[in-house]
């Protein structure tokens, strides 16, 4: 993704409550309040339970792996793979993923519900990275664009 402010792989801005999010992408920043998960959180926002896997050619001030500003946005178990091209991201709640293991060992998201919404898949060859990085993904992406889930 490319171009003006405001963009994210899921939306470009965001209000309310936001829960199971998957975001994947490579995001070419240019301009601030760009994210992989949404270019920006209006005040009193929350997301939940959410996953970020974003590569980035750029660093700006006001850009991350999961959003580019949030305004006062509450973040539970929200999680991004860290391969440091991404700007880290220092808001409370938002855990970064340095290496492949800990990407793919379930006991790191804790509150996903990986009976009904998340799985643990055994290919995807949609991960920015290396296929072979094995992220959770939502449910309904198992047995789409190769992603295969046991």
């Amino acid at each position: 993704m490319d171009g003006g402010g405001e963009i994210g792989g899921f939306t470009g801005k965001a209000g309310g409550a936001l829960t199971d999010i998957y975001a994947s992408a490579t995001m070419i920043l240019a301009e601030n309040n760009q994210g992989c998960i949404a270019g920006k959180f209006n005040a009193g926002a929350t997301l939940t339970t959410s996953y970020a896997s974003c590569t980035s050619i750029a660093s700006l001030a006001l850009t991350g792996a999961v959003c580019g500003q949030d305004a006062g946005t509450t973040f539970t178990d929200v999680f991004y793979y860290n391969n440091g091209a991404v700007p880290a991201q220092g808001d409370p709640g938002i855990a970064a993923l340095a290496s492949k293991t800990a990407m793919e060992n379930q006991g790191n998201y804790t509150n996903f519900d990986f009976t009904n919404n998340w799985k643990k898949p055994s290919a995807n060859p949609l991960s920015p990275y290396n296929p072979a990085v094995l992220s959770p993904v939502l449910a309904w992406q198992c047995g789409k664009q190769g992603i295969v889930c046991p």
